[in-house]
């Protein structure tokens, strides 16, 4: 019979007085062709009986697969003289593991996932599980990084399964703990038939409690699907609960799992449903709309949902871009934009927003060129209207000009740190296939008041006048009370704000309109008329010049 290869390294260590720790060079003394190399191969084929709540064997998407620059640690036992090679690293690089590993006669090799430079000499596997079990395992699995280290793998070849002839050494990874995972029902749309369009999904709130812990956080792999791992063979007892957001109606799921269940490199699997509960796997036709929620996974609320995810950092104006690059540098952003829920602020402790200058003494934004209206006369109406251009362009060229008087990069500042760690916006970052936040041109955010703002007769109306949505295009005087009100219940709904009495910039550049030249516009509201249109602002550094910057973003 084989003897266990953690009953033999134990043995190994209670015959010894002491655990000799040396260099490859060293532990070459004691083996026979110690300088010939072997080729690491490394396997890992999932957790191998994972079963559902009807006991049926899942076999798919539960193996882990090794990227480029990921490390497992090595330990060779050369079991006569007990002398130990510790923790040796092997890293990934395509095909192949980087490390050169010998051959030793009458040597144990073990191995784990994921690395950690700190694991000192051990002289088993089981070795290794404790110190996982003291020093890595959490609660808070929520993070890629706290779920690995959870999730640990070992490997062990023994010396009776190499000769002289071997080579290579064949590392076929296991689970030291168990799994559990539950997926939950959500909606799934596409913008076109048959899943064609542009997909996304309503996001899941589902929170868990594991025991006694009152800090248990889920590792959330995708939408609904949610992975733990737990100790092996000890009874685990789960509580949950989620909001289906279509109906806003509370989910609660509660499950105990035998020991049994839970071997190592085993687990179960929940697949939950309730009563008219979304069938996972089925996609919903459903366009855009423009008063969708975002979320920063990129996950869509549709507008007529009653719950909305915490996760949102912004409602759909439009659905049609201009094509805008995204932060990663190569998508091309073309499904719709985003408002902020929350104006651009600099301050790191009070939810209040600054107001930021549009330019200061002898600095001139306009002579950026940023837009180009280069026919003579041409009128303030022109430059509003002008669709042909987004912000997102004329934003990046403020922003990169370094143009700034005195070093006070105000508009600078407000793009900059939306999204930013250290700022309270920080929960408003943006994904990295979205353009980034900027702020929005005259047309932009006309059509932001025009999409948004509308009464439920989809009319604005200004002194006894009404503009149907279709002739508003921004030139007109409007009652801005109404749209505000309308924008902040909008926003207000997932904790965002659209306040009365503040303008709002804009970055579209009225070079050589007949009013003026070279001077940027925003939109004004007036607290003493209610009204709002656009006008021109001066270029010198004064508190008239000071307005709010409501950012946008394309995704």
């Amino acid at each position: 019979m084989k003897t266990n290869a953690f009953f033999k390294s134990a043995l190994a260590v209670c015959a010894l007085p002491l655990f000799f720790s040396c260099s490859q060079e060293d532990l070459a003394e004691a083996g026979s062709d110690a300088k010939r190399a072997m080729v690491v191969k490394v396997t890992e084929n999932g957790f191998s009986a994972v079963s559902d709540t009807d006991s049926r064997v899942i076999d798919a998407d539960y193996a882990t697969v090794f990227e480029d620059k990921d490390q497992i640690g090595l330990f060779i036992i050369e079991n006569e003289t007990g002398k130990l090679l510790q923790n040796m690293t092997l890293t990934k690089n395509g095909a192949s593991w980087d490390g050169t590993v010998y051959y030793y006669d009458n040597a144990d090799y073990i191995a784990y996932y994921p690395y950690d430079p700190e694991l000192k000499e051990v002289a088993s596997v089981e070795d290794i599980e404790k110190y996982f079990s003291d020093n890595k395992y959490t609660d808070d699995q929520s993070t890629e990084a706290n779920y690995r280290n959870c999730d640990l793998m070992t490997a062990v070849v023994e010396a009776e399964d190499l000769t002289e002839e071997s080579s290579s050494l064949d590392l076929d990874f296991t689970h030291s703990n168990a799994l559990v995972e539950f997926n939950i029902p959500y909606y799934s749309y596409s913008t076109e038939a048959d899943g064609a369009g542009y997909r996304y999904s309503v996001p899941v709130d589902l929170t868990l409690k594991l025991g006694e812990s009152t800090t248990f956080k889920p590792y959330q792999v995708a939408v609904g699907k949610y992975r733990v791992i737990v100790p092996a063979g000890e009874e685990v007892s789960f509580e949950g609960r989620f909001k289906d957001a279509k109906s806003n109606k509370p989910v609660n799921i509660a499950a105990t799992i035998p020991a049994a269940d839970l071997a190592k490199n085993a687990g179960r699997v929940y697949n939950v449903t309730y009563t008219d509960s979304p069938i996972v796997g089925t996609i919903e036709t459903r366009p855009l709309e423009p008063g969708d929620y975002y979320c920063a996974d990129g996950n869509i609320v549709p507008n007529d949902f009653t719950d909305v995810p915490e996760n949102c950092i912004g409602v759909v104006f439009a659905t049609a871009t201009k094509d805008e690059t995204a932060l990663d540098g190569t998508t091309t952003c073309s499904n719709g934009y985003v408002m902020a829920l929350v104006d651009a602020t600099g301050n790191t402790d009070k939810v209040t927003s600054w107001t930021y200058y549009w330019g200061q003494n002898n600095t001139s934004i306009a002579g950026l060129y940023a837009t180009d209206n280069s026919t003579d006369n041409t009128s303030l109406s022109a430059v509003i209207t002008d669709d042909s251009k987004s912000g997102f362009y004329n934003t990046d060229l403020i922003v990169k000009s370094g143009n700034y008087a005195n070093g006070n990069a105000y508009i600078q500042h407000a793009v900059t740190t939306f999204g930013k760690e250290g700022y309270f916006t920080s929960n408003y970052k943006a994904p990295e296939f979205t353009s980034g936040w900027f702020i929005p041109s005259a047309a932009q955010l006309a059509t932001l008041i025009k999409n948004l703002g509308a009464g439920e007769n989809g009319k604005f109306s200004y002194n006894g006048s009404d503009y149907s949505v279709t002739d508003y295009n921004g030139t007109q005087k409007i009652w801005f009370d109404d749209v505000v009100e309308r924008l902040d219940t909008k926003l207000s709904a997932v904790g965002g704000s659209f306040e009365k009495n503040k303008g709002f910039m804009t970055v579209s550049v009225a070079s050589n309109y007949k009013e003026s030249s070279n001077v940027p516009l925003f939109l004004n509201h007036s607290s003493s008329n209610h009204k709002a249109d656009f006008i021109a602002v001066n270029l010198t550094e004064n508190n008239n010049n000071k307005k709010n910057v409501r950012l946008i973003l394309a995704f």
